[in-house]
């Protein structure tokens, strides 16, 4: 298995021109995240930096249990609060992030990237017809001697060198910290040119009572000169609204975050049908916000002023639906130390 710096599971079967893929060195180091054994089988020394491997083992009961419970129900429009609760049921979901250390010094965590395997014998007829794509998580399998009877977990993740290379790794340190847990809020309406409109909500971790305040909605486009970089793409949408708020009491940076309920429209490609598939995905969190990512946030200059971008749209559209969303913190913390 050939394993490379800032690559995917995917690349493992490809030689990079000119490049050496990482030196293994086998680990084989066990612990335990929320109840559920995790292993470190390996990591790979590179020359930009080291590439570490995560497998977390699923029992088949969970996984039936959950195919149960939500199987039934496939093909279905599930409510925001459905979708929620079926993403942090979902037995494979990796719901941590990993920072790492060598010989006591911190490296900087750069890609990442998740893979699962679901043992054949629970499988649904569709994900058995399509068991060749699995070929990435069988050679992890294979490479690693885990049980195919049981589910698991992949996650990968490089991590680079502060200046270069050391020149002895004697020991490795691992800090795993949960991810937070999304929960939705209430929806609102606003339009382009209001302000003043006031919306309570709860606070879904402290029953805390908070207050948003629309301070203004204004309408803008994209420049022609964003768009233009980016390749095979004839025509974007590019009108959206910009919608200034306030939230009292004050609350972190990033724990509370402002989005449109719409999807952006898709962009009309120049040629090649088949790219189609390449979709806008609108919002505070889609495409608005990274053509836009030059400029200040308001926050930058009014501490207490916030922003937030609608969808993209080829016709201006004066009314927006926007829908709150919390990201709760964690406190699951857990150091894993392997001596080399």
């Amino acid at each position: 298995m050939n394993v490379y710096f800032e690559e995917n599971y995917w690349g493992c079967l490809r030689e990079r021109d000119g490049e050496e893929p990482g030196r293994e060195i086998r680990l084989d180091a066990g612990f335990t995240w929320k109840e559920r054994p995790w292993q470190i089988p390996a990591v790979y020394v590179c020359r930009q930096g080291l590439v570490a491997d995560f497998c977390g083992r699923i029992r088949p009961e969970e996984i039936q249990a959950f195919y149960e419970k939500w199987g039934a129900r496939h093909g279905e429009t599930f409510s925001e609060k459905e979708q929620e609760l079926l993403e942090r049921e979902n037995p494979f979901r990796c719901d941590f992030r990993v920072e790492a250390g060598v010989c006591g010094e911190t490296i900087q965590t750069k890609m990442g990237c998740g893979a699962c395997w679901c043992p054949p014998a629970l499988r649904s007829e569709e994900e058995a017809a399509s068991s060749e794509a699995n070929w990435a998580e069988e050679l992890l399998i294979e490479a690693y001697s885990l049980d195919p009877k049981s589910g698991w977990i992949f996650w990968r993740n490089s991590f680079a060198w502060q200046t270069e290379e050391p020149e002895v790794l004697s020991s490795l340190t691992f800090v795993f910290t949960e991810d937070p847990v999304l929960f939705s809020g209430p929806h609102f309406r606003s339009r382009q040119g209001e302000a003043g409109q006031k919306v309570e909500f709860v606070h879904p971790a402290t029953n805390r009572t908070y207050v948003l305040t629309v301070l203004g909605q204004e309408a803008e486009t994209l420049e022609t000169e964003a768009i233009s970089q980016v390749p095979d793409i004839r025509t974007w949408p590019t009108h959206f609204q910009v919608l200034h708020y306030q939230v009292e009491p004050e609350l972190p940076e990033g724990e509370l975050t402002v989005s449109d309920c719409d999807q952006s429209d898709q962009p009309v490609h120049r040629e090649r049908p088949a790219a189609a598939a390449i979709a806008v995905i609108g919002g505070a969190d889609g495409p608005t916000s990274f053509f836009v990512a030059g400029k200040l946030p308001d926050s930058a200059v009014h501490p207490k002023r916030r922003t937030a971008y609608s969808a993209l749209h080829y016709e201006p559209e004066e009314t927006v639906e926007w829908k709150l969303t919390f990201q709760v913190r964690q406190d699951t913390r857990k150091e894993v130390r392997v001596e080399l």
